[in-house]
Parts: C-alpha cells; structure tokens; sequence
C-alpha cells in the first residue's frame, strides 16, 4: 500500500507523493516549484479520499496594505484539484467553488462547502475601527451554503443555506450526513 502526503523539499518546493510502505520509496506525484515569489506564500493541503481519488487545495495567501482600513490584510485564494490516484491526473474544480471546501465523495459527485462567519456590527466595528464600512460588508457577505456538485456534468445543487438555519461546524457531518 500507499501513504500520500504534502511536503516541503529541502529546496523550498511543494511536493505531493505518495510512499510505499513495504519499500519506503517516495514518487513525486506533483511539485510546486515557489523559490522567489517574496510577495506571497503557497501551502498545499489534502482533503477527502475516497473510490482511487483524492482533493488537494493550493492555497496562494497575498499581505495588502489596505488604505481603507489603516492595515495589513491577508488575502488567500484556494483552488481545490480532483487527482486520480489510479492514473495521476488531475482535474480542477470551475472557478465557482474556489475558497469551498470538499466535504465528501462518492464517484463523480462531490459534496462542496461554502463557510464564513458573519461578524455582528459590533465586532466588525470592534475589528476595522470607524474606518469601516459595514454596509458594503453585508452586501459582500457570501453566506454559508452546501452543494451537491457533479464532475461528470458539471452541474451542482443547492442541499443547504445559512438562510435556511445551515450553521457549519468544522465536522459538517456533526449537522449533515452523505450517503
């Protein structure tokens, strides 16, 4: 059998891999060479694994200065790719479904998660100061949701809203079961 893992290399690069356990032999299955890029960092992370397949997210994080707000934000964006363990190659998910999170997998269906925190006027102001807009928060606020989304057709469907009374722990399956 197989262990997979995310890696940093001696030289600074990502790696994903897999190890033989009988051998220990390490296979760079993929690697992210990032030596240079000083205006940004890079992570890789693994998600779900099921039926010969697994989720990776790439995760590019950005520090702005912002003006509005007198301070330093972090910025992050993360891609999630479908690999098949079986041939080695990878699918990303549409654009749509950056920043959500894989929470399962069954075949070619995916259950996607969208969470955040909606901050009460309070902490925003607590967070942001007076400089702060609230009411352009609110209307860029993206509420917590779950998808049923199908690599095969590419279609996704609604299964759960923060509208509807969705609140999304860390285990989601805590709220929602997949079968």
């Amino acid at each position: 059998g197989f262990i997979y893992a995310t890696v940093t290399e001696a030289d600074g690069s990502l790696a994903f891999l897999k190890k033989d356990i009988t051998t220990a032999k390490r296979t760079i299955i993929e690697r992210w060479d990032i030596q240079g890029e000083n205006d940004y960092s890079v992570d890789i992370s693994l998600g779900v694994f099921s039926d010969g397949k697994c989720i990776l997210y790439l995760t590019k994080t950005t520090y702005q200065f912002s003006e509005q707000y007198n301070m330093m934000q972090m910025v992050s964006d993360t891609q999630a790719f479908v690999y098949d363990l079986h041939t080695g190659k990878r699918e990303s998910l549409p654009e749509e479904f950056s920043n959500w999170n894989v929470y399962a997998m069954c075949g070619n269906r995916l259950l996607v998660a969208y969470s955040s925190y909606r901050f009460s006027e309070q902490e925003y102001y607590d967070l942001y100061g007076e400089n702060g807009d609230y009411e352009t928060y609110l209307y860029n606020y993206i509420p917590a949701e779950i998808r049923m989304y199908d690599m095969e057709t590419g279609e996704s469907k609604v299964i759960a809203t923060e509208d509807e009374g969705l609140v999304l722990t860390t285990d989601f399956c805590n709220s929602y079961g997949y079968v």
